[in-house]
């Protein structure tokens, strides 16, 4: 059993008032409880939140699966740059173990790995 509703989940509630307006937010709590095997419903509010932005909650943009909240891309030039020298060294044919690596890096610092892609291409 879940505690909170994934970005999926979030969709599939909005989606289910949409096709049954006719559903009170407690009616889709006790159904999203249901459907989503969460621990407890949702509250009143997080329900008249979703609905209330679900113009931007179903953009793709959002994001995808599991999470609960969009993730936030704190550095987007060091992100450009990471995907840059990824697809650069994917060209050169570079092995898929060490552009993981450097994934992995990113995400525990991306110093770190901003110091290694610039030592990788001298």
């Amino acid at each position: 059993m879940g505690k909170w509703m994934t970005i999926d989940n979030k969709r599939e509630l909005i989606r289910k008032h949409a096709a049954t307006p006719a559903m009170t937010q407690a009616q889709l709590a006790k159904w999203a409880k249901k459907e989503f095997r969460l621990r407890d419903p949702p509250a009143r509010n997080p329900i008249s939140d979703l609905l209330r932005n679900a113009g931007t909650i179903m953009k793709e943009a959002y994001g995808q699966g599991k999470r609960r909240k969009p993730l936030k891309v704190k550095a987007p030039a060091l992100k450009r740059r990471l995907e840059d020298w990824i697809e650069k060294a994917e060209q050169r044919g570079l092995s898929f173990a060490i552009v993981q690596d450097m994934e992995k890096r990113a995400q525990l610092s991306p110093t770190s790995c901003a110091k290694a892609a610039m030592l990788s291409t001298k």
